[in-house]
């Protein structure tokens, strides 16, 4: 009875923070302390889609509106798209690799542990900063390959 509302809880807690939502959703099942499946983590993400669309409403009809018109926004856009290409690709050619082996709790909590430092070190050593202005297309597909190593839980996609 209290499974559905604490997934929730961890998952719009975690979804906003630098860490694995669906690595620590994952951690709670193996821990026994929820025993979601995957039309609940679906579910979940789902509604954490929902919850992005509607507070970027405005930014995204920008955006759809401005690309038949608007070489900036029509840049934009391309550039969601090439991010977006990698995960899409891994996720369906890996799917069963990464629910089988990489829920593993063990991998979870050192993708934790690991990119967590990774963070760290980038943050405090790395001072220059990309903006999407001069993200070029090569960068949008650079972020797109280290997004699909998102989909291993524990591993951060904000990251």
């Amino acid at each position: 009875m209290f499974q559905l509302p604490l997934l929730a809880f961890i998952q719009s807690i975690c979804e906003f923070l630098p860490i694995s939502s669906s690595g620590h959703l994952a951690l709670l099942s193996s821990l026994k302390i929820t025993s979601q499946n995957l039309d609940i983590d679906i579910a979940l993400h789902l509604g954490t889609v929902l919850a992005v669309i509607l507070y970027f409403r405005v930014f995204l009809w920008n955006l759809l509106t401005g690309f038949f018109y608007n070489s900036k926004e029509r840049k934009t856009v391309i550039l969601l798209i090439l991010a977006t290409v990698p995960a899409l690709i891994v996720g369906y050619f890996l799917n069963d690799l990464i629910e089988t082996i990489f829920r593993n709790p063990k991998i979870i909590a050192y993708n934790s542990i690991g990119y967590g430092a990774l963070l760290w070190a980038v943050d405090y050593f790395c001072q220059k900063r990309k903006t999407l202005e001069n993200l070029s297309y090569k960068g949008a597909l650079f972020i797109g390959c280290t997004q699909a190593l998102s989909l291993i839980p524990g591993t951060s996609r904000s990251g």
